[in-house]
């Protein structure tokens, strides 16, 4: 039986974030993108027969890591302009371990993308880790908020990645 390799061929039209990582089809996602990304398995003998799959790359917090955006899907979903995005901040402190302590403060790199000014922080109902959001922050036009929070882990309190809230 050939290889698969000497039959078709794999392409990304997004190798940037979702990428084939050997010559027998194996994909790896690399990086969260803001747009939908294109998977294409094409026949060497036949270029005109090919398959494509149209998925999200969308990574979920590394342990040690904040995560902004939805957890499936694409990471931001795409909005018109005036309208408002909403964007999720999980932490993830390790599968096996809690949340104690987190500071975070996240900026825009243009303030035609977002308008840092309209922000508006909204906790779960129940927080399992409350955080304290300062939004809109005078002086601080591309700062679009900064987070901290501190906690002791109680007989209730859950191991691995924690839903902090959704900034609107």
């Amino acid at each position: 039986v050939p290889a698969i390799s000497s039959m078709v061929t794999f392409f990304s039209d997004t190798p940037f974030a979702l990428d084939y990582v050997d010559l027998d089809g194996t994909t790896q996602i690399k990086a969260n993108s803001i747009n939908m990304a294109t998977l294409t398995a094409q026949l060497i003998c036949d270029t005109e027969v090919f398959d494509t799959e149209v998925v999200a790359a969308n990574l979920d917090p590394e342990t040690l890591d904040v995560d902004l955006g939805n957890e499936h899907g694409l990471q931001f979903e795409t909005v018109a302009v005036g309208d408002t995005i909403s964007i999720d901040v999980r932490a993830n402190p390790g599968s096996n371990a809690y949340l104690r302590s987190l500071s975070l403060v996240v900026e825009v790199a243009s303030l035609g993308l977002i308008d840092a000014s309209t922000a508006v922080w909204t906790a779960p109902g129940v927080p399992i880790f409350p955080v304290t959001v300062a939004t809109n922050i005078p002086g601080e036009p591309q700062r679009l908020f900064i987070l901290s929070g501190a906690a002791a882990p109680t007989g209730s309190t859950p191991k691995g990645e924690v839903y902090l809230g959704t900034l609107n």
